[in-house]
């Protein structure tokens, strides 16, 4: 069929503007694909996923470590430390095997319990009132979760488990004493017994590396 030379102009035109069309809905398409935003059954963009927003515990993390303490949330934090490795020395004195591993408990109880007493003589003098914070939600959880796992360990298997357990538990407890603790802390008394309680704290991880090493 021929068509009138206004006719083919017609039609040119008409063919260049579906071109055009088509093309702009590929690049707008490739654009949204490039981002990484999926589209639904209509093309529409759906919201971003799970991936694109921090978890709760990656918020948690992130608020611990950009917290600043007080010296009344380190007390906190210490007597927690104190309170969970008492009660986990006292279930290793009653489930323990081992004479070393029954010994090393009894180490634990002993001092912990003299450094809690002092420790609550020293946050007396200071007019302390422990409070919280995030850190310190951290270590109970930690100790909670310790207990737990040493209270389901059958008698089998507690010795290793509790030497497992205080290897990991003193490492932690150094580490933010080192990191956190000691560089926050304001006062000077408050400094000292944290500076001995990191002495006691390394001492109990040297023992506890020796009793896991075969």
């Amino acid at each position: 069929m021929r068509f009138s030379r206004p006719w083919l102009c017609v039609l040119q035109a008409l063919a260049i503007t579906l071109a055009v069309g088509t093309f702009e809905s590929a690049c707008s398409s490739d654009q949204r694909h490039t981002s990484g935003q999926s589209e639904g059954p209509n093309g529409d963009a759906l919201p971003r996923g799970p991936a694109d927003h921090p978890s709760a515990a990656q918020r948690a993390d992130t608020a611990t470590a950009q917290e600043t303490l007080s010296d009344a949330q380190i007390a906190l934090i210490v007597q927690l430390i104190n309170a969970a490795e008492l009660e986990q020395g006292k279930l290793a004195q009653s489930k323990a095997r081992a004479v070393n591993v029954r010994s090393f408990a009894d180490t634990l109880v002993e001092q912990h319990s003299r450094a809690e007493l002092e420790q609550t003589k020293l946050f007396k003098q200071l007019g302390l009132t422990p409070a919280g914070s995030a850190r310190a939600d951290a270590f109970r959880v930690d100790g909670d979760k310790t207990i737990q796992a040493l209270y389901r360990a059958d008698d089998a298997s507690f010795d290793a488990a509790f030497v497992h357990s205080q290897v990991e538990s003193y490492q932690r407890v150094l580490d933010a004493l080192d990191a956190r603790l000691l560089p926050t802390s304001r006062g000077a008394e408050l400094n000292d017994a944290l500076q001995r309680m990191r002495t006691t704290v390394a001492g109990h991880l040297a023992a506890a590396r020796a009793l896991a090493s075969p």
